[in-house]
């Protein structure tokens, strides 16, 4: 039935060999090679004589049959779709990086989501044998990794497979963790209800609300064990070197104020990297907790140290609190009203391999260490940003500009659009239970977004879903969907009728 999958598959699973040799080596030592002999595949392969470019070349050749064979099969298409999508932007990253590297050392996180992946692809392809000797390879490489001389790093590794894995198990024991002191119990979100305004406001009124304290300090990282004394930042640059992480200027919460509508925000200065160590470092240590108990989700107080008591979360002093904004995007393709979900690949290091609205990022300014404060701190801005990034493939938004040139402006005349045709709306903010990072939710209506112009990239895959109040619903309530995502999409479906009208109005 398979017959025209099993030649590639077949030369898949030989490629796979010399994939985790190379990824594995350098950490492991060369007694690595014996060890994946007996999942069928020669266990002779030199730095010299590898090809990663071939390697994925072949996994390319697989994609078309692999589509063919599950749009045959109505059940669950268009997940299905989707998830190939991720991988294929996955792999694609992994090989166009090697394409300026050809020799260079892949780490064990690399490894393994080739591995995962290709496994999945012959899963769903339906080649059942070759899917079996891939996952002997995908066994032995987690065994060999578990058998790591650093305990620490074994620990936060498994905690790090977690946070992608199993994301969902994380949030609904840090939920409960903040129960006493959750103002939104129905909510994904953890967050006060005057944070969340009884109607969308137009985005400059949050912009309005902003106050800055130029002298607020770096909060300290915490002593995490799980990281061996090492930072998680560090840890992170070491386990997945190629996992995005650059210690960009961002602005972070100061204090909130709910006396107002919208809240107060008084926002200071810090590090991409400061909120790694104080914030996605929290994520591994009730990952690690998740993982080492079965009573989920009954997560206690005495149970996360580094947390402290559930109140802490309103507090934030003690962490660097970031901002993110997520944005659920709705316009109109071919006559039918739409909105994008992402599919958030693998290789980032904020909530890799779940779906989100986009776009998202985190509000930071666009000039290099906020040399263009006045202009740069508006959450408008940041969204207009990650626009061009996230879904158009303006790279040159992505770093920070030194010179403060303003490019945003240079994107939307690229695409022959104005800012004037964006309608853009604050529907309400909240803390994610998971990294204890801050949420702002919004809505952009874009009623003749160029759809045709946008791309793929890195960070995952667009995918366009019907806008009606039903499929938001269940997209909400899915729980492979980030929870600020879910969260974003609760709130689009609470307005429904007034984001559609504002879709529709002439």
């Amino acid at each position: 039935m398979f017959d025209d999958i099993t030649p590639v598959s077949e030369q898949l699973i030989s490629g796979l060999q010399p994939f985790v040799t190379l990824a594995l080596d350098e950490q492991y030592g060369s007694n690595w090679k014996s060890e994946i002999s007996n999942a069928g595949t020669r266990a002779t392969c030199t730095h010299t004589n590898w090809d990663l470019a071939a390697l994925f070349n072949v996994v390319e050749q697989f994609w078309p049959t692999i589509w063919a064979k599950m749009r045959a099969h109505p059940t669950n298409a268009t997940y299905r779709e989707s998830e190939v999508r991720s991988a294929a932007t996955t792999i694609r990253a992994l090989r166009n990086r090697s394409a300026h590297r050809p020799k260079s050392v892949f780490s064990d996180q690399d490894a393994l989501t080739f591995i995962s992946l290709s496994e999945n692809l012959l899963r769903w392809s339906g080649a059942l044998p070759e899917c079996e000797a891939v996952h002997a390879i995908y066994r032995q490489a987690l065994a060999r990794i578990a058998s790591a001389e650093d305990p620490a790093h074994r620990q936060a590794l498994a905690a790090r497979r977690w946070i992608v894995d199993c994301r969902w198990r994380l949030w609904e024991a840090g939920k409960h963790y903040y129960r006493a002191v959750d103002q939104t119990p129905d909510w994904p979100l953890v967050a006060k209800r005057d944070w969340i305004p009884d109607e969308p406001l137009e985005i400059g009124r949050i912009d309005s609300a902003l106050r800055w304290n130029a002298s607020a300090t770096q909060a300290p990282a915490p002593a995490l064990p799980l990281f061996g004394g090492r930072s998680c930042s560090t840890f992170i640059k070491v386990a997945s070197p190629h996992t995005k992480l650059e210690n960009l200027f961002c602005y972070k919460v100061v204090s909130i104020s709910e006396e107002c509508e919208p809240p107060t925000i008084t926002c200071g200065p810090s590090h991409y990297e400061n909120y790694v160590d104080t914030c996605e470092a929290l994520s591994f240590s009730l990952a690690d907790w998740v993982s080492k108990h079965a009573r989920m989700p009954d997560v206690e107080e005495n149970d996360l140290p580094y947390h402290g008591p559930p109140e802490r979360i309103f507090k934030y002093h003690w962490r660097d609190t970031l901002i993110g904004i997520s944005a659920l995007t709705i316009f109109n393709l071919s006559g039918e009203p739409r909105f994008i979900l992402h599919r958030r690949s693998h290789l980032n290091l904020e909530a890799p391999n779940v779906m989100h609205v986009v776009p998202a990022g985190t509000f930071q300014p666009h000039a290099s260490e906020d040399g263009f404060h006045a202009r740069d701190f508006s959450m408008y801005r940041t969204l207009l940003r990650e626009l061009g990034e996230e879904m158009f493939g303006m790279a040159e938004l992505e770093a920070q500009d030194r010179r403060g040139a303003d490019r945003i402006a240079d994107h939307f005349k690229q695409l022959g659009a104005s800012e004037d045709e964006i309608e853009i709306y604050y529907l309400g903010m909240g803390i994610d239970p998971v990294t204890l990072k801050m949420e702002a939710l919004c809505c952009i209506v874009w009623k003749n977004l160029p759809y045709h112009l946008t791309k793929d990239n890195y960070e995952g895959q667009l995918t366009p879903v019907l806008w009606e109040r039903e499929t938001v619903h269940t997209f909400a309530e899915m729980s492979s969907v980030l929870p600020a995502g879910s969260a974003c999409l609760a709130l689009a479906e609470k307005h429904f009728e007034f984001l559609s009208e504002r879709l529709f109005s002439a």
